[in-house]
């Protein structure tokens, strides 16, 4: 799928055009900080672009075959078979949009060929078990970020304790055992630098990643074939 794949905008009607316009109004009137007014403006234009449904978010995906949402390279059976990684970016990007707390609906259109071999039940299935299957390869990515962590960790404290030790033990009596011993305290702490930057920051974009994921794989899929031919 390269370049077929485009997202489905929001028509607004007129009661909805009437409340932007309201909105707008009140943006341009108001004396609110900058930082408001950017947080709005952004609730807006997801409100333009975006369909909502039952309080789900509508990610709208318009391709003209169902096989332009697989990967080609792929040789497993449908349902077994990778999604497109324009699509899966697509889907991604647009979630990332939103809040932890958005649910999710994505909806297929079929715009002019239906392939018989792919029904819609294996279209929202192959989408489902796609990112059920990113969830746990991110998952144990994460598990292994955090072991790392735990393993550079040790080794870190381990340095931090010798260095402070030799240090700290050393006769500063003279300005050269002086520059050593502060030099051997600077090297031990540097040495904790990457095993807290692990423990404590690394591991959270893949834990962010994972609840997405997983949150788009039990997000209901649609899919819309053309009228007539359904």
């Amino acid at each position: 799928m390269t370049g077929d794949a485009s997202s489905s905008f929001a028509k607004t009607d007129s009661g909805l055009f009437l409340r932007i316009l309201v909105e707008v109004a009140k943006l341009s009137a108001s004396r609110e900080s900058n930082g408001m007014n950017s947080l709005r403006w952004m609730r807006l234009a997801r409100q333009m672009r975006y369909h909502f449904e039952d309080g789900r978010a509508l990610i709208e995906v318009r391709v003209k075959s169902p096989r332009q949402l697989f990967d080609v390279r792929d040789p497993a059976p449908f349902r077994e078979r990778d999604l497109d990684d324009e699509l899966v970016e697509y889907i991604l990007s647009c979630a990332e949009e939103f809040s932890s707390a958005q649910q999710f609906k994505v909806i297929v259109h079929l715009t002019e060929e239906v392939d018989p071999e792919l029904n819609s039940a294996t279209i929202a299935h192959a989408v489902s078990q796609h990112f059920s299957f990113e969830a746990d390869l991110k998952r144990r990515q994460l598990t292994h970020v955090l072991r790392t962590g735990q393993f550079f960790l040790l080794i870190g404290l381990i340095t931090l304790f010798v260095c402070l030790g030799i240090a700290y033990s050393m006769d500063v009596a003279r300005w050269p055992q002086a520059i050593l011993r502060e030099g051997l305290v600077i090297f031990g702490w540097v040495a904790m630098w990457r095993p807290i930057e692990l423990v404590l920051y690394d591991w959270w974009p893949h834990w962010v990643r994972v609840k997405l994921l997983r949150k788009l794989a039990h997000s209901p899929v649609q899919v819309l074939e053309p009228k007539g031919m359904n």
